[in-house]
């Protein structure tokens, strides 16, 4: 640069930046699900806790640094993508593929950014009914799994939400939450 920086100036950064998807937990990592007639399908979803965003996107990957986000995924059409914020737009993009774009999230730390891209899912969905606003609550899981076996996990959480709004009267800052159990990952989008 040919002058010093000075507070408030707007500047414009650039960098090439290439991350790895692998199945090692870490980032945006790939797995599989067999389903009973030995169908394998791959989803691709995101653990960025503590500090594995930084292997999908440049960034301070550090937890006091906060950030608003505005994901989009361009993907082929049979694949269902979730993420942090409420689908804003979902539009065929090109050579067959289609892109979707999410609301721009909360003010955040990197680790908590979610992103899950899903084949051959499905989801149930119920609301709650004794929290301050109502929260739509969704769980994602493979097509042959969802039918009696996610009645649990989503009644969990609808008891989860409001009991812990009540306890500590702070209301849940969103309008909706999803789940999907994925081999390994504990972490919600």
């Amino acid at each position: 640069m040919d002058e010093a920086v000075k507070v408030g100036d707007v500047l414009d950064l650039g960098m090439d930046f290439q991350g790895e998807v692998l199945p090692d937990l870490q980032g945006l990592y790939i797995t599989t699900h067999t389903d009973a007639k030995g169908k394998k399908t791959r989803s691709a979803v995101t653990q960025f806790e503590p500090s594995y965003a930084r292997k999908m996107f440049p960034c301070f990957d550090e937890p006091n640094f906060k950030a608003t986000f505005e994901v989009s995924v361009v993907r082929e059409p049979h694949h269902i993508v979730r993420s942090n914020m409420k689908l804003r737009l979902s539009e065929e993009h090109v050579d067959g593929l289609y892109i979707d774009v999410f609301h721009r999230t909360v003010k955040m730390s990197t680790y908590l950014l979610a992103i899950a891209i899903l084949d051959n899912h499905e989801y149930v969905k119920r609301t709650t009914r004794n929290t301050q606003d109502p929260i739509e609550v969704r769980l994602y899981a493979p097509k042959d799994l969802i039918k009696g076996q996610s009645e649990f996990g989503l009644d969990t959480a609808i008891r989860a939400l409001e009991y812990f709004e009540k306890y500590f009267n702070i209301s849940y800052p969103l309008d909706k939450i999803g789940m999907s159990p994925v081999l390994l990952h504990h972490s919600g989008f």
